[in-house]
């Protein structure tokens, strides 16, 4: 797949890994949006969009990466300007059911984000559609996914998330977590019996207490959280692969530093790869701009 996709709308459909492109310094056309894909992997220049509503100017990053340690890459991305909806979704259960899990996730999300439904609705629905494809095909197979996703509005915004992918806030240097990890890790943590720098340790860390097709209908919970954009606000997307392999400190350091959204992309990628590449990596980062 190549060439020009359309200019208001992009969705990633293949877990593909992003390569800096060798003049990822020329300027691209708001307008226009190009994906190059050779052999499974890809890159993608930086997108610029105006909204002319909020009167502000949105700069996206994005790439993926199957690590050093897996086969395959389970973990999947959206980014569709036209309805200000981004997704981050990590599949659980090897083969192609992880891949399977996340792929559902992010395209029923999208459809019905699209048709007016609300984020948290369409993650419950995506879970329920994923049950239905466990069921109908192999009731013992193991497939799931995580799920973080943003939507724009104006000058806010609002995000909803399964598992244990993150969204973060960076302001004025300082990087806040804005979602809650569903793991078992953070609930010792929420009891104050271990602290955050243990949790990073335990070989515990991976598990989660919810996701996308792994816990009955009744049972998922959506969490959700809103805020307000201001000019220089920083929001980041990311699957596991990145925090469990780059620190916060390091993942502020670099958001600071770098002054083009994909070069940051770029630099926390390469530092989750630095740290190990325990895990697939995804991260789509947001940057806003007062016009």
């Amino acid at each position: 797949m190549a060439g020009a996709l359309p200019a208001l709308s992009w969705q990633c459909s293949q877990n593909l890994e992003r390569l800096r492109p060798p003049d990822a310094n020329k300027d691209v056309q708001p307008t226009q949006f190009y994906l190059h894909n050779r052999a499974k992997r890809c890159y993608y220049h930086k997108i610029l969009r105006t909204n002319p509503e909020a009167l502000m100017r949105i700069e996206i990053g994005h790439g993926t990466h199957t690590g050093l340690r897996r086969g395959h890459n389970e973990d999947t991305l959206l980014v569709d300007e036209k309805i200000g909806l981004c997704i981050v979704a990590d599949g659980m259960g090897g083969l192609a059911s992880g891949e399977v899990a996340s792929a559902m996730a992010r395209d029923i999300v999208c459809e019905l984000v699209t048709n007016g439904t609300t984020i948290a609705s369409a993650i419950t629905q995506s879970h329920a559609a994923i049950l239905n494809q466990i069921e109908a095909t192999d009731p013992d197979k193991r497939m799931g996914s995580t799920i973080v996703a943003v939507k724009l509005a104006d000058k806010n915004f609002e995000i909803a998330w399964v598992g244990d992918s993150r969204i973060y806030r960076y302001d004025n240097f300082v990087l806040k977590q804005i979602s809650h990890d569903h793991s078992y890790v953070q609930a010792l943590i929420d009891r104050h019996l271990i602290t955050p720098e243990e949790a990073r340790r335990s070989p515990h860390k991976n598990l989660v207490t919810q996701a996308l097709g792994a816990v009955s209908e009744c049972e998922l919970k959506v969490d959700v959280a809103t805020g307000e954009i201001m000019h220089g606000t920083q929001i980041l997307l990311c699957s596991d692969g990145l925090t469990g392999d780059v620190d916060d400190d390091s993942i502020s350091d670099i958001l600071a530093d770098e002054s083009r959204v994909q070069d940051a992309v770029d630099a926390l990628i390469q530092a989750a790869l630095n740290g190990g590449g325990n895990d697939n990596i995804t991260v789509v980062l947001l940057r806003f701009f007062d016009e």
